[in-house]
């Protein structure tokens, strides 16, 4: 796999710009919301991969293009709510609800080959369900995928632990 931006080989770390199914809950001590939240993600359709957080820059406004939002959601951070508005529509976005959100973040290649959970991320925005459209369904079929390989990892095992 190579970077999207300079095609340099991707190594075990990454950069990536993806957009991610999660929902916060509040269940720390703290002040505020953000020092309160927990993030509980559930899927994750990444749309671009970089060798370097530069690479990574370089393409967010045109990727935030390509998903209809504005282009200066590129220096937003969302922080922990509990609503956030919509980058496309203003309407307010309930974080504790399952929603979408438009991330940029730093991910490790694990030894199976497949990407990890990013070790950190910034969420540019996040998108309420009418502005999902077809992302709402892409999201809800990956997220099918992820338990099904789980549900299929799992079972394996238990196989394997029978055999043994």
């Amino acid at each position: 796999m190579k970077c999207a931006t300079c095609e340099a080989p991707l190594g075990a770390v990454r950069y990536v710009f993806a957009l991610q199914g999660h929902h916060m809950e509040y269940i720390r001590p703290g002040d505020t919301p953000s020092d309160q939240a927990v993030l509980r993600p559930s899927v994750m359709k990444t749309l671009g991969r970089y060798c370097s957080s530069a690479c990574c820059k370089q393409q967010v406004p045109e990727q935030l293009e390509g998903l209809g939002l504005p282009t200066h959601l590129q220096h937003n951070r969302v922080l922990g709510g509990p609503i956030c508005p919509c980058g496309k529509c203003g309407k307010p976005v309930n974080m504790t609800q399952p929603h979408a959100a438009v991330i940029k973040g730093k991910v490790l290649l694990l030894a199976n080959g497949e990407e990890d959970a990013p070790v950190w991320l910034d969420i540019l925005t996040v998108m309420c369900r009418d502005c999902m459209g077809l992302n709402a369904q892409e999201m809800r079929a990956l997220a099918r995928k992820e338990t099904d390989r789980v549900e299929s990892d799992a079972s394996l095992a238990e196989q394997r632990a029978v055999r043994a």
